[in-house]
């Protein structure tokens, strides 16, 4: 009885579902199947950089096929050379194996600077996309609020009407 006559503030009575059936049942499925899988990849990526998998991978990929290649075929082809000159066993054959080898490792360590530096720089940019989705879901409207406007009430209405009657009377409008 308050609201109808004195009136009442605009008030939230519901939520609208802004996602057709199809869609929620979607979402709740998807959300079900992938959560564990998806709590797992997030959590790698907000990790971010893991040196252990790249140190692997330099080790596989680059510095055991390179020492295959410098064993098997940079030092004999280096050795031979000097064999052909009658020079097998000279300080000079030394000195072109050491530095033949110098070579090498300098060539990895800059090829493990260069890995290291855009691991970790993936790693920020992996943790920052992570957290740039999170972001965007939990910003992501579902629902509205629906909301009943406000009633002016007979109150208000009798004393406008009122109003409006005393100053046409004051204005000798009758």
């Amino acid at each position: 009885m308050g609201d109808t006559f004195f009136g009442s503030d605009p008030k939230q009575i519901g939520q609208a579902n802004l996602l057709t059936p199809q869609q929620s049942q979607f979402l709740g499925s998807t959300l079900n199947q992938t959560q564990q899988p998806a709590n797992e990849a997030l959590m790698q990526l907000l990790g971010g950089y893991n040196g252990n998998q790249l140190m692997d991978f330099y080790q596989k990929g680059l510095v055991d096929p390179s020492l295959r290649t410098f064993n098997e075929q940079v030092l004999p082809s280096i050795q031979q050379r000097y064999v052909d000159a009658d020079a097998g066993s000279s300080s000079a054959l030394n000195q072109a194996l050491a530095k033949s080898a110098t070579d090498l490792s300098s060539g990895l360590s800059g090829q493990l600077s260069g890995l290291l530096l855009q691991g970790q720089q993936q790693g920020s940019q992996n943790q920052l996309g992570a957290l740039s989705q999170i972001l965007s879901l939990l910003g992501q409207k579902t629902f509205d609020p629906i909301v009943q406007g406000p009633q002016s009430g007979l109150l208000k209405d009798l004393i406008g009407t009122g109003a409006n009657l005393g100053a046409a009377y004051l204005r000798g409008g009758f």
